[in-house]
């Protein structure tokens, strides 16, 4: 898979989640002999010049020279974790990414990046709907998350929709698009269930 950096840009991966569907902790769990977290880790270095790791309340281990910074309002969902991505990021613009999607690929952000408007936010849509943790956010949009979690609005459709987010979809907007690209792994079986899924970049 080629390279294709964002100028200006950073990258954020969301890994503050309670994985309770999965009954512990997903990051460290081997899918094909690669902990989750660490796909997670290449699709961001394929992307931007700086990355860094959003955790709940516990440091990920073994992950070196990638900062990481704990939820600076913690039991909030995405927007708790985006939020505190925008805080830290070096960068006007930040791309999220999600901890528990292999099969993501550089080509999706690249889309997002091309659909980019100002400093409106960029969301993918998948077949299952709008993934606001598969995006691209600006720095200008921290008052609008502040003023929603002092609120306790937690979640971020309406923030979306006052920011005036720009949603792309990708399964009829884009002749490349995979259907597979957005399977995650929520639970053990999904585990097994993908296994024998090719990764994209060797179809």
């Amino acid at each position: 898979m080629n390279s294709y950096f964002l100028e200006n840009t950073s990258s954020a991966i969301i890994a503050g989640g309670n994985s309770k569907r999965f009954g512990s902790t997903k990051l460290y769990i081997l899918f094909r002999q690669k902990r989750l977290i660490d796909y997670a880790i290449e699709l961001a270095h394929q992307l931007t010049n700086h990355t860094c790791i959003i955790v709940g309340n516990a440091e990920i281990t073994n992950i070196p020279d990638i900062p990481q910074y704990k939820d600076i309002f913690s039991n909030c969902g995405p927007i708790g974790g985006i939020y505190t991505a925008l805080v830290h990021s070096p960068t006007a613009r930040v791309v999220i990414l999600p901890c528990d999607m292999p099969f993501l690929s550089v080509a999706i952000y690249r889309i997002l990046s091309d659909n980019s408007i100002d400093t409106r936010p960029v969301i993918a849509v998948s077949p299952d709907g709008i993934e606001p943790v598969v995006s691209i956010w600006h720095q200008s949009s921290i008052p609008a998350f502040e003023v929603a979690i002092q609120q306790k609005q937690y979640s971020l459709r309406p923030l979306m929709q006052e920011l005036d987010a720009n949603f792309v979809d990708l399964i009829n907007g884009d002749s490349i698009y995979h259907p597979d690209w957005f399977r995650n792994i929520n639970r053990m079986e999904d585990i097994l269930t993908l296994e024998n899924i090719p990764m994209i970049d060797e179809q």
